[in-house]
């Protein structure tokens, strides 16, 4: 069969399949609109339980839901937009100008409870779905202007060569609409801004969309209230009505009627950031203009050096432009739509303003469009998506059009939900992960039933929305005017614990008192009488749960004497994906004073991740090991830390004092050996890969291999002041090309560099010119094959079996001496031998080749 016949039948199967779907499902505009309204409800049902749960398990916090949520509660309360930052009252408006905050504050009197913003927020996003599908629809429409039609009495677009009022018309078009509607309610800048806590931005997209088509129909006097309403959300959301305005004046040829519109937002935006945000902001900050314009500084310090610095070094901008981040964003905006707005620029220009504005900040998360900052833009992919869908469609014959259209229509959905699977955060989705709300979660009520209503309290930073709606908050440790405290000792990560412990003790010191307190929740209260901590506080460090990881590892003193037991250990993920680990353990006996813990997360190479040097473990912070039981259970989790997705490896040590002088007093363990590092005082407790919000054992012991077999040849030869090489094992014949080597290394101390290993083959007699070499970075072996361990992660003490191939095909037959070495890569220079042998290489034996 020819291309041209099977493309022929192909068409002509197709365009019968879809006639006869079409015809099956008599998609009328009231089917339509039912199943649209499902869509839009799912949509808001998953995303409000979504952002109920991040809430109620503590993900929300001071910086962004109650920085908001105190200001509309106060506006409605005497105070306009006044929220508590450090220990002042003020106004919200010397950051945003976001009058809708004032608008939506009655709501408070329906439902006294922030979550009521959060299901405001997620209903104004599902609520952008209905111009998504007008749009969709219109994609369908006869004629040749954009995005033309009409929204009322049985809206019919017509395809060309078919009747006004064909079913399949009918049907096409709603179809298109419906897609549209779910391109919309799966973009990934969606979920982000509707996880994101609470934020101005997301309210502008939905009155975008309506502006937008409302304008494209030339029905004027439905643009203005919408526009308007989007200057009432925020100063920068005027730049995107004013987009809007030169679209009706150029692209409809109406310019007095887009002109108009844009210059009522330019005027509005030149009177919100310079008239009053600057104002308010030197009230704020004692700066003269917006603290924003700082994110900027890389064009210029003024607003008027900013602009010129940005259209003047293009150079800069394409090298801004062209990060990791910033390709990603404008990749996710394209592969959203399959690439279809590429093809109607014209409309999706209406983002350019803020997408410019987030590719040129120098605040990460809004130059890669993560939280909020990437909603506005939504409402010009969508345009673009439309017009783009409707000029790829134009031309198409009668006969292919409904081929064509089904598979633009399919092109389009399988690209969102691509997209949406990959970047968005469905339960589907490759990042979603939701934390459970726990027993320690539901126990804050009970400390809040306790706070007056209208007192002056501090408040940790993850329980502040919990607290907000009261005229005076700070965040704990600050405490100003506050006469209240509510901390949770376990919760707060951007306070450093000691800083935490510090304040609660300095509070207990100077008047205050101990109202309540269990599982690391701490309600304080000027004059109150108990000063001392009750047994119920440190119930946070008491184990509840087996591990799942289960182990039997005991650390025991140099003399024998064990003194704590590792039952196993726990992995977690917070929703951020920051790994941390909490072990279960059980002191044998009484520990000494100044006993520590030292957990580390380690890389494949044995390099640490990062240790808890600069942030102490919690509980012993609070409770010392040298106040645990004998006999009792206790829990100890590491800080968060992010492994970037890569393999890690827990590694445990324990300790008498802190600091590296201290390092050889921690106890070698018992038992079976896992991984021993540092003279077997510091364990590596298995190899785990992150999978979502899961791990996966990698199988991979790190170089678990029997070093206590002699080697074949012993040496004992030091190279410098921090390596020793303890011996080598290898045939001294080769018949086959490959001479198979493995050296035994020792870390005598901390090697600051990494050095490369040199094996040379050279001649007995003669210069010792190589014929053979094999330079390369020490290689372990493991239960997955050779790995990298470079010089830099050995640790003192530790021996080091380095395997590798030298080959010497191609090298006359003969008796050769092998000579073995290290040097620095950077430099050339190679360590000095100071035992067992001359200069800066060691003969470490002869190896005879035989001809072939």
């Amino acid at each position: 069969m020819t291309n041209s016949s099977w493309l022929f039948r192909a068409g002509v199967v197709g365009e019968r399949t879809v006639g006869r779907a079409s015809a099956r499902l008599r998609l009328s505009a009231r089917t339509a609109y039912v199943l649209l309204v499902l869509l839009m409800a799912g949509y808001a049902l998953l995303f409000t339980l979504i952002s109920f749960r991040l809430h109620d398990s503590f993900i929300t916090s001071a910086d962004d839901l109650s920085n908001i949520d105190q200001a509309v509660w106060n506006s409605w309360h005497g105070d306009l937009l006044i929220r508590t930052t450090g220990t002042r009252q003020l106004p919200r408006y010397g950051e945003h100008l976001e009058p809708i905050w004032i608008a939506l504050g009655p709501l408070f009197f329906v439902w006294n409870d922030v979550k009521i913003l959060l299901l405001v927020q997620t209903l104004a996003l599902a609520a952008g779905a209905l111009p998504a599908f007008w749009l969709g629809r219109a994609m369908l429409a006869p004629g040749r202007r954009a995005v033309v039609g009409s929204v009322h009495r049985g809206f019919a677009p017509q395809l060309p060569g078919s009747p006004d009022s064909s079913l399949e018309a009918r049907t096409a078009a709603n179809l298109a609409g419906l897609v549209l509607a779910a391109v919309y309610l799966l973009l990934p800048f969606l979920h982000r801004a509707n996880i994101a806590e609470v934020h101005a931005a997301p309210f502008a997209v939905a009155p975008l969309l309506f502006a937008f088509w409302y304008a494209s129909q030339g029905q004027d006097a439905r643009v203005w209230p919408f526009a308007l309403l989007v200057l009432l959300v925020k100063e920068e959301q005027a730049l995107l009505v004013a987009m809007v305005g030169l679209w009706i004046a150029v692209r409809q040829r109406r310019p007095r009627a887009g002109l108009a519109l844009t210059g009522l937002s330019l005027a509005w935006l030149l009177v919100a950031v310079f008239g009053i945000i600057n104002q308010f902001a030197e009230v704020r900050t004692g700066t003269t203009q917006s603290v924003f314009f700082g994110r900027y500084t890389a064009f210029g310090e003024t607003p008027a050096a900013i602009v010129v610095g940005f259209l003047t070094h293009p150079a800069l901008v394409r090298d801004l432009f062209l990060t990791p981040e910033r390709l990603r964003l404008l990749g996710e905006l394209v592969a959203s739509t399959g690439g279809v707005l590429l093809f109607g620029l014209d409309a999706a220009v209406l983002m350019l303003p803020l997408l410019v504005l987030n590719l040129a900040s120098d605040y990460v998360a809004q130059a890669a469009g993560l939280q909020h900052y990437a909603a506005p833009l939504v409402p010009g992919l969508i345009a673009g998506a439309a017009v783009g869908g409707r000029r790829l469609l134009t031309g198409v014959g009668s006969k292919a059009r409904p081929v064509a259209t089904t598979a633009l229509l399919l092109w389009m959905l399988a690209s969102a939900a691509a997209t949406a699977l990959q970047a968005g955060f469905l339960p589907v989705s490759r990042g979603f992960w939701l934390p459970a709300v726990t027993p320690h979660d539901r126990m804050l009520d009970r400390f809040i039933a306790q706070i007056p209503p209208g007192a002056a309290l501090s408040a940790s930073r993850q329980l502040h929305p919990h607290v907000a709606h009261r005229r005076y908050v700070t965040r704990f440790p600050t405490i100003g005017a506050a006469t209240w405290a509510l901390v949770d000792v376990t919760g707060d990560r951007h306070v450093h614990p000691a800083d935490v412990k510090m304040a609660v003790e300095g509070l207990l010191a100077s008047g205050w008192g101990v109202v309540d307190a269990a599982d690391g929740y701490l309600l304080l209260h000027e004059g109150a009488a108990a000063t001392a901590l009750p047994e119920a506080f440190f119930s946070f460090g008491r184990a509840q749960e087996d591990p799942d990881v289960p182990l039997d590892l005991v650390f025991a003193r140099p003399s024998g004497e064990a003194l704590l037991r590792v039952l196993g250990y726990s992995l977690a993920r917070d929703f951020w994906g920051r790994v941390s680990v909490r072990y279960v353990l059980e002191p044998l006996a009484a520990l000494p004073p100044g006993t520590t813990l030292r957990p580390l997360l380690l890389d494949p190479l044995g390099r640490p991740v990062a240790d808890t040097a600069g942030a102490p473990l919690l509980f012993p912070l609070w409770y010392p090991l040298d106040r645990w039981r004998p006999g009792f259970l206790y829990a100890v989790e590491t800080p968060p830390r992010d492994v970037r997705g890569q393999p890690f490896r827990p590694a445990l040590g324990v300790a008498v004092g802190e600091g590296t002088a201290e390092l050889n007093a921690r106890w070698g363990h018992a038992g079976p050996v896992l991984v021993g590092l540092d003279g077997n005082t510091l364990v590596t407790l298995g190899e785990w890969q992150p999978a979502g919000a899961r791990f996966v054992p990698t199988g991979r012991d790190w170089h678990r291999f029997d070093l206590r077999r002699a080697p074949e040849h012993p040496l004992a030869v030091r190279l410098g002041e921090s390596v020793a090489l303890r011996g080598w094992d290898g045939p001294t014949r080769t018949t086959d090309g490959q001479l198979p080597i493995r050296l035994v290394w020792q870390a005598l101390a901390v090697i600051p560099r990494d050095l490369t290993v040199f094996v040379h083959l050279v001649p007995l007699e003669g210069l010792p010119i190589p014929v053979a070499q094999a330079d390369h970075v020490p290689t372990v072996p493991t239960a997955a094959g050779l790995q990298l361990y470079p010089t830099t992660a050995w640790q003192p003490g530790e021996l080091v079996l380095d395997e590798f191939m030298l080959d010497v095909r191609g090298v006359p037959p003969g008796r050769y001496r092998l000579l073995v070495g290290l040097y620095d890569p950077n430099s050339g220079a190679r360590l000095l031998l100071t035992g067992g042998g001359e200069g800066r290489a060691v003969p470490v034996g002869e190896v005879f080749v035989p001809g072939r």
